[in-house]
């Protein structure tokens, strides 16, 4: 891996907010301590609302909060939204961009994250660059990590949405801007602060059951809140359980099925289009191959020639047409690799029939909170917390995406021996074959699905815990907190696969327990199913469950002190707010032993070795690693103008200035700066503005990654370049020469951080003359840039 100096222009681009509140029942900027704009606190005091932290400033009570774009979701809002899970409650952010790191996307093997994992990504600016918080502090990111279409294939590390509870929320605090001045590395697009209640007094339960109609969708869900008020504290509980049955792609018109055509039946231009049709080249119809010869030595049977000269044949049902050799079973062989397109189209495979859409899932979310005064300026609190998940999801049957070769004594090999070594008749040597030694020649086995070995049963665990205590207290006008955090998550994926050892050993019985590549699929349902499958004796013995387990750890112990009228300036009281941050991270990816390289896969009969020893997943070596971080920040809330000084145009003008150094035992130092200010030029109108710098630690996988192979190819333009000169081609566009080549990827320990600028400028208009019964109504218009350079990528092979 390495740095990619490209500038990622992610700006210019303007959002218009319409929110709008009555009582209790808005999202909304942030507020203005002093006003009382907290929605979920419209029976509190001013004093009560001075004590609310918002994210985006570490300064309790400042009221240069205001020059932070920060929208809140109260406890009432939360509820209305109704989320049953973390990646629900992110998604009803309206600046949530896509997720392609996530359950729903359904990745096909182990080498991506699967399961219930969702992540965040605001401004749309890509996975990772956002940070997660959970009452002010980090989240433990998943520790599976996944390269998607955002990220260029590198891969990369989340924090799991799904992880977050949902019940016993005060309010979600979504900061739309950096702020790594604050919070360090990842904020590059924003925060997301998750509160959790911490004084519930009482028992409350609830229930609720759902389905989707005319599907096999059930839901259930249970919340239990539970708190009790004691002389000098308070003990919190919220329990959530959920409990999903799976989503099957046939319940759905528009899941059905990968051939998509019908829906396009009477549209101008797809009558005789293939581009709806979706179904997958790779079937249990196998494409297949003889060494190859020349013309006059191609094999025939009783005269009939059954392969090319490049040794292509394949099996296709009878009805389709047979001018190769009828098996008499409705099926039979014919000449060439078999493309799947004209008339064999109908030989793809339906990858929908008896999969999942949406997979079933059981997820429990269990967190405890407590606070104790320990004398009246001294309070110790602490936080609890579990989460674990199981989803089961079927996926389509394995495919054979690497060759191999099916030595010539294979029982059913129609190319084999006229008699096996122990001296019986090969009854499946085509009939009276020419040009093929007595002893049989190997066939290679190209293009094929195992649909006999049955669909993959997906199972993926997922488990985190968060464990954290602290002190907070009050000492000569300055509030202080300090706290110790651990958590861990882990996860556990497993799925069954081909082992390419045992297959090859099964491929070359003379028994008929060899595992059975040429019976072809279903004559009446050539999309799917297998009507001639191999002996479960085959089956069971070349099938294996494959795992992957991953896990990461946080621990982290800070210190910080704010006030918020350090000295006064004819605008107001001066804040500040400083601290210091100390967080130790760890990675430990465990691959399948078939994967990480322990046993790898010797071709018997070519030679060949693949480093992977399962079918259809590329190799991927165990990861481990781990780095210390120690980090300071100093902030500053500068009120410079107040409405009491009653200057024309400018009602108020507040100022936030803010730094943070962090020191990584990996890559050395990092210091970003931030800048806002928020101007009132009178009572309702705003404008806002931000300059931050920010940037994005390489994880933990990009830079300990160890050495693995993967294939690729290109257009292959030097190839190309005599054709161009001599008028055979016009431009390299229409160059048809290619290479493949073996691409190495490993971790980089030599890389830097992603640096990142970020300037924004916004509108916040709150019109003071309307009746006080429509309640608040807010405009906001805000124009964001993000500028990223040094973004981790990877050479491509061309």
């Amino acid at each position: 891996m390495r740095d990619i100096h490209r500038t990622a222009l992610l700006g210019g681009a303007a959002t218009l907010a319409i929110l709008v509140s009555a009582g209790m029942a808005a999202a909304q900027t942030a507020p203005d301590p002093a006003a009382g704009a907290q929605a979920e606190a419209g029976d509190q005091d001013a004093s009560e609302l001075d004590d609310v932290v918002v994210v985006g400033s570490q300064i309790r009570g400042a009221s240069t909060t205001a020059a932070l774009p920060v929208v809140v979701f109260d406890q009432e809002q939360i509820d209305a939204i109704g989320a049953v899970s973390g990646d629900e409650l992110m998604r009803s952010i309206p600046q949530m961009g896509d997720v392609l790191f996530e359950a729903a996307n359904n990745p096909q093997t182990s080498n991506s994250a699967r399961g219930d994992v969702n992540s965040v990504n605001l401004r749309s600016l890509g996975v990772g660059n956002t940070l997660v918080l959970l009452n002010g502090r980090r989240m433990v990111q998943h520790p599976t990590s996944q390269g998607t279409s955002d990220t260029g294939t590198v891969p990369v590390l989340s924090y799991n949405s799904n992880a977050i509870p949902v019940s016993g929320l005060e309010r979600l605090e979504v900061l739309l801007d950096g702020a790594a001045a604050i919070y360090g590395a990842d904020a590059v697009a924003g925060v997301v602060n998750t509160v959790l209640q911490d004084d519930f007094d009482g028992l409350r339960m609830e229930a609720e059951y759902s389905g989707a109609e005319g599907t096999s969708l059930r839901e259930f869900e249970a919340n239990v809140f539970a708190g009790k008020d004691f002389d000098r504290g308070n003990i919190s509980l919220f329990a959530n359980y959920s409990d999903r049955t799976a989503l099957m792609a046939e319940d759905q018109d528009f899941t059905f099925s990968d051939d998509m055509r019908p829906f396009f039946a009477n549209q101008p231009g797809f009558e005789t289009s293939t581009v709806p049709d979706g179904r997958s080249s790779h079937t249990p119809w196998a494409r297949l191959s003889t060494p190859g010869s020349s013309t006059a030595q191609r094999p025939r049977s009783n005269g009939v020639i059954v392969a090319t000269s490049a040794g292509a044949f394949h099996y296709q049902p009878e009805s389709i047409g047979c001018t190769g050799v009828n098996l008499n079973n409705g099926i039979c062989l014919v000449q060439g690799n078999g493309s799947y397109n004209g008339d064999i189209r109908e030989l793809r495979y339906d990858t929908r029939h008896g999969t999942t859409v949406r997979s079933a899932l059981e997820r429990t979310n269990v967190f405890l909170t407590g606070h104790y005064d320990l004398t009246p300026t001294i309070t110790a609190f602490g936080e609890i917390g579990f989460y674990g998940a199981e989803s089961r999801a079927i996926q389509p049957p394995v495919v054979n995406l690497n060759d191999i070769w099916i030595p010539a004594s294979n029982y059913w090999n129609p190319f084999g021996p006229i008699t096996f070594a122990d001296g019986s008749a090969n009854p499946n040597r085509l009939p009276n074959l020419t040009n093929v030694p007595a002893g049989g020649m190997p066939i290679l086995l190209e293009n094929y699905r195992y649909v006999d070995a049955g669909f993959q049963e997906v199972t993926v665990k997922n488990f985190q815990s968060r464990f954290l205590g602290g002190l907070r207290g009050e000492w000569r006008g300055f509030d202080w907190e300090s706290a110790l955090l651990y958590s861990v998550a882990e996860a556990e994926d497993r799925s069954p696969n081909i082992n390419m050892t045992a297959l090859q050993q099964q491929l070359g019985l003379s028994t008929p327990d060899a595992y059975n590549p040429f019976g072809g699929g279903c004559v009446a349902t050539t999309s799917y199913g297998d009507c001639s499958p191999s002996s479960q004796t085959a089956i069971d013995a070349i099938t294996f469950e494959m795992r992957r387990f991953s896990r990461t750890t946080l621990t982290l112990a800070d210190f910080k002190m704010s006030r918020n009228d350090l000295f006064e300036l004819p605008g107001g009281p001066v804040g500040v707010a400083f601290g210091v941050e100390f967080r130790r991270e760890t990675q430990f990816d465990d691959r399948d032993e078939n994967v990480d390289g322990t046993y790898t896969f010797v071709d018997a009969v070519s030679g060949a070795t693949n480093l992977s020893n399962v079918s259809a997943v590329s190799p991927n070596p165990d990861t481990r690693g781990h780095r210390t971080v120690a980090g300071a920040f100093l902030e500053f809330a500068v009120p410079v103008v107040s409405p009491e000084m009653n200057i024309p145009l400018v009602y108020s003008l507040d100022m936030q200035v803010a730094g943070r150094f962090e020191e990584y035992s990996d890559f050395g130092s990092v210091a970003k700066p931030k800048v806002a200010v928020a101007w009132d030029l009178f009572d309702g109108l705003r404008v806002r503005g931000s300059y931050s710098e920010g940037f994005r630690a390489p994880n933990l996988e990009q830079v300990n990654a160890t050495q693995y192979a993967r294939l690729a190819g290109g257009r292959d333009y030097y190839r190309c370049e005599p054709a161009l000169r001599d008028g055979s081609i016009a431009s390299m566009n229409q160059c048809a020469q290619s290479f493949s080549a073996s691409l190495l990827v490993a971790g980089n320990p030599d890389l830097e951080p992603e640096e990142s600028t970020n300037r924004s400028v916004g509108l916040v208009f709150q019109p003071r003359f309307l009746p006080e019964a429509w309640g608040e109504i807010s405009f906001t218009v805000d124009r964001w840039k993000i500028e990223q350079e040094q973004i981790v990528g990877l050479l491509g092979a061309q």
